[in-house]
């Protein structure tokens, strides 16, 4: 996971992202609306990186049947 609950108290809750290594604070008024929040982030990084994933892997395959001579002129 790339996003983690770190300190919470009255004023709010630390959320640490291991990926840039930094921390946002979030104006929250429970442990529980914290870790929602902590949970949302980490569904859309990982939809992001599966996304990222597919587009890798559709470029490879073009790459690929260009290389074969599947769209006329192959180099």
């Amino acid at each position: 996971m790339r996003f983690m609950l770190g300190d919470f108290t009255s004023a709010g809750a630390e959320i640490l992202d291991s990926r840039n290594m930094s921390v946002a604070y979030l104006n929250v008024d429970t442990i529980e609306a914290a870790q929602s929040h902590v949970d949302f982030r980490n569904l859309i990084s990982e939809k992001l990186r599966r996304l990222d994933l597919d587009i890798t892997e559709l470029e490879a395959r073009l790459r690929a049947d260009f290389g074969k001579g599947a769209f006329g002129n192959a180099a």
